[in-house]
């Protein structure tokens, strides 16, 4: 063995174990396993067989990424390679996670495994070296094709949210256009394709069926959500389906969203119409009175339009200046629901000029589902004259009539409305052609006299289609075919009728009852009432003929008669009383329809009047409206005008349908330091969906009266502290006598004693209560001390009192403030006018007026009064609440 040190240089090795010498080939493989000596040896060694040598065999174990192999040897390179290559893609290198491939005597391994990976090996360098890796890449985004069908690429990863956000981006990489689709992508491991067509036609455009499932898959096979776009106060659609909107139908959207927008539409901002200045514009209008409502125009672009003015114009500088007693005019479908169909006009009180409307409608005036703002520009025409007194509506509410005024001469216009502010209207030549016009369209009748009409508003009886109106020289007019005819003047003889040299004041028709009824009722300003007959037929059997006249029973009648056409009476509101009776104050007078001179009416004081503090229109309450007939109840009206601080609520007792002569004074100090100015007075009871009752009448009971207390005792147990107030009869009790104080349920104390001591007598009982529902009275006045209100100079305020009880009269909530003129004042508002008692509509529950908002009340030829501080503004539409206005 010792002999044999220079095998590692020829290629074998030795090794010995006792007598035994091993030489192992150095190289292996079969090719080179053969050995040979030379030289004698014999008797000292001999050598034993060979062992062959052998190339090995091919193995594989484990897992990616470490695992154990073997090959086969070869002495050629190339086959080598081949045998490695076997090796390594055998059965157990399965979970290598790698393919192979070969090329002479190089093998290449790939990473089965998409993205960046690294490869090593060990125990090889002798046999085959590792080249440096070349890195895998995670792909890149690629597109082709167009819709419906491409064909795209996207980097992977081994996380599923950045996996999700990189084919979110592939998809976005890609032309809209092209792909006919969006992508978005948030968080997480989803994220939305949206369909790029616009509107609701675009969501069946695009199916999705992407291949490789395995790593993603669809959760809807069609797209949805696809929109045409949303008109509200932000936004407005432009899409329908597959198709841009047409012009019109675009006009209208941005007109409604601008409507509907609280920053545009405010009281300083615009409102916008369609369908006004052609089919594919929009017209807008400032709504701040005055030029200061001309307002620059400015837009963002949008496709189709611009604007064809820079600025808004035709605001008017002129002020405003309507009658105290002048009413909006309130169309409604229901006095107990709401209704989006419900509107209110006003007149504005100043001359219509362009763009400028001398009468005005606003709808959505509840807070409801209705569109638009709340509430919205519903109309509004400039038909070429003043509006200072109250306009009519026809029944359906399609047409409007009113007096104006231009210059000196007084004009009867009857009006069809359609939607748009200050739309073009188109003036008819005769009351034929009105007729038949299609709205907007108008018919203006200048009175028959040339005269003017300072008071007098209109008043149309209906079942005649007949309109009545005074005029500023004494004269009653008579129109006909108002809402259903040919409008046109009755100027036959004796029409206009001739009353006095006096301004007339408005006008009641009373419809005919019997053999009473057909007269129209008014007062003019030198204080006389007349009755005048209005159409032939039972007691009126001469058109035009003055049935009835008082002669002046004081100094001026500013309002209209309020006429119980049932009970055949009117009650007459007299500023300031002549001699007659209760010289000097303000009277409520009453007359029987079929009255022919003064005669011996009732009459009744509310305060001290004062010439030029015009006393105005009471109303009943809601016993008297419940009562039927025999009617009891009570009249509640605003007096004692002509004393500083002296605005005074009285209410005054009616029983059998006449005064009685009781009058109480239910709320006194309402104000300070200068008149009162108070408005006409409305009532109206509210009972949600209900109608409101009164207590229970007892026409036929049995009872005792006494000279003294208890005055009556029933004969059975009847009487509860609701019954006080109560008008109670009987052959012994005075006229008009009423319950004040219940002892028990058989016995109470009358407001006056019965004559005579009686046992046994015929009574009854005519209640006197609103026991279910809240009766109301609002009325505004200057300088008001109640809560809510303020009684400095230039302060009026709106009230409603609680008149449930007659006998607990009670401010309800608190007054609303408005504007009047400073020292010594002026009337605060117009007319108030209810709009219904709907309990589930908010917004509802409402009273609306014409705030004078510290103008002068008056009309063309000035002020109603003057005693009113002269004052200049522009007159303000108002809604507020019947509970606290």
């Amino acid at each position: 063995n010792s002999a044999m040190t220079c095998a590692g240089s020829v290629g074998f090795s030795t090794g010995t174990s006792t007598n035994t010498v091993t030489v192992t080939d150095a190289y292996p493989g079969a090719g080179i396993n053969t050995f040979s000596v030379s030289g004698s040896v014999t008797g000292i060694f001999t050598w034993g067989s060979e062992t062959a040598g052998t190339n090995g065999s091919a193995s594989c174990s484990g897992t990616a990424p470490t695992f154990t192999g073997t090959f086969v040897n070869s002495a050629t390179a190339t086959t080598l390679a081949g045998n490695f290559n076997s090796a390594i893609t055998g059965s157990g290198c399965s979970a290598a996670g790698f393919t192979t491939s070969i090329s002479g005597a190089a093998v290449t391994v790939t990473d089965t495994t998409l993205g960046t990976a690294t490869f090593s090996a060990s125990n090889n360098t002798s046999v085959f070296s590792w080249s440096a890796a070349s890195a895998g890449s995670n792909g890149s985004y690629t597109c082709t094709g167009s819709a419906p069908t491409f064909t795209a690429t996207y980097a992977t990863s081994t996380t599923t949210a950045t996996l999700a956000s990189n084919l979110s981006s592939a998809i976005g990489s890609c032309d809209a256009s092209t792909m006919g689709i969006t992508s978005s992508y948030s968080s997480g491991s989803s994220f939305t394709v949206t369909e790029a067509t616009p509107g609701t036609g675009g969501n069946s455009g695009t199916t999705l069926t992407p291949t490789g499932a395995g790593y993603f898959a669809w959760t809807a096979g069609s797209l949805t959500g696809g929109a045409d776009g949303t008109t509200s106060g932000t936004t407005f659609a432009y899409w329908s389906v597959n198709n841009y909107v047409s012009q019109s139908v675009l006009a209208g959207n941005i007109a409604t969203a601008i409507d509907a927008n609280a920053t545009l539409g405010g009281t300083s901002g615009v409102t916008a119409a369609s369908g006004v200045c052609g089919s594919d514009c929009v017209n807008l209008v400032a709504n701040a009175g005055g030029t200061g409502g001309d307002l620059a125009l400015s837009k963002t672009s949008f496709a189709g339009y611009t604007w064809s003015g820079s600025d808004l114009t035709g605001g008017a500088a002129g002020t405003g200046k309507v009658q105290p007693n002048a009413y909006p005019a309130k169309y409604g479908v229901s006095l107990t629901q709401a209704s989006c169909s419900d509107f209110v006009i006003f007149p504005t009180g100043q001359a219509g000029v362009s763009n400028t409307a001398n009468i005005v409608a606003y709808n959505n005036i509840y807070t409801t589902g209705c569109a638009g703002a709340v509430p919205s520009f519903y109309w509004g025409y400039n038909t070429g004259g003043t509006v200072t007194t109250s306009p009519i509506l026809s029944e359906d509410g399609t047409q409007v009539a009113f007096i104006q005024v231009s210059g000196t001469t007084a004009s009867l216009v009857v009006l069809k409305w359609a939607p748009g502010p200050l739309a073009t209207l188109t003036t008819q030549s005769s009351g034929s052609a009105y007729r038949s016009c299609t709205a907007p369209c108008m018919y203006t009748m200048a009175f028959g006299n040339g005269k003017n009409d300072t008071l007098s508003a209109p008043f149309e009886d209906y079942s005649d289609d007949l309109l009545y109106v005074g005029d500023d020289s004494g004269n009653l007019h008579q129109f006909s075919g108002i809402f259903n005819g040919n409008p046109a003047e009755n100027t036959t003889s004796p029409w206009p009728v001739a009353l006095s040299t006096d301004k007339v004041s408005s006008p009641v028709y009373d419809t005919e009852q019997g053999f009473q009824g057909g007269y129209v009722f008014v007062g003019d300003m030198g204080g006389t009432f007349y009755a005048v007959c209005g159409t032939d037929g039972y007691e009126c059997t001469n058109s035009g003929q003055i049935h009835g006249t008082t002669g002046s029973i004081g100094d001026a009648i500013a309002d209209a008669p309020l006429v119980d056409s049932s009970e055949g009476i009117e009650l007459v509101f007299v500023t300031t009383n002549g001699s007659y009776s209760y010289t000097g104050d303000n009277g409520v007078w009453e007359f029987v329809s079929s009255f022919t001179t003064l005669g011996t009416p009732g009459v009744v004081p509310v305060g001290t009047g004062g010439t030029g503090y015009y006393l105005y229109a009471g109303d009943f309450d809601n016993v008297y409206y419940e009562s039927g007939n025999p009617a009891y109840g009570h009249l509640y009206v605003v007096g004692n005008t002509g004393v500083t601080g002296g605005a005074t609520l009285y209410q005054v007792e009616i029983a059998y349908s006449s005064l009685t002569g009781t009058v109480n004074s239910v709320a006194t100090g309402l104000n300070s330091s200068e008149h009162g100015w108070p408005s006409p007075l409305t009532e109206f009871c509210n009972n949600g969906t209900s109608a409101c009752t009164i207590t229970t009448q007892e026409p036929s009971l049995t009872g005792k009266v006494s000279t003294t207390s208890p005055e009556v005792t029933f004969s059975s147990a009847i009487l509860t502290s609701a019954d006080v107030g109560a008008v109670v009869s009987g052959t012994d009790i005075p006229f008009g006598a009423t319950i004040s104080t219940v002892i028990n349920s058989t016995e109470a104390n009358l407001s006056s004693a019965p004559t005579a001591d009686v046992t046994s007598e015929a009574l009854s009982i005519l209640g006197g209560q609103t026991t279910a529902g809240t009766d109301y009275v609002f009325f505004s006045i200057n300088r008001a001390t109640p809560s809510g209100c303020t009684n400095a100079a230039g302060d009026g305020c709106i009230l409603s009192y609680n008149v449930s009880n007659p006998n607990s009269v009670a401010l309800s909530g608190s007054g609303l403030n408005v504007t009047t003129p400073g020292t010594n004042g002026c009337w605060a508002t117009g007319g108030l006018i209810i709009d219904n008692s709907d309990p589930t509509t908010t917004g509802a529950q409402q009273i609306y007026f014409v705030n004078l908002n510290g103008a002068t009340a008056g009309g063309v030829s000035g002020a109603t009064s003057s005693n009113c501080t002269s004052a200049t503004a522009g007159v303000n539409a108002t809604q507020a609440s019947q509970a606290s206005p």
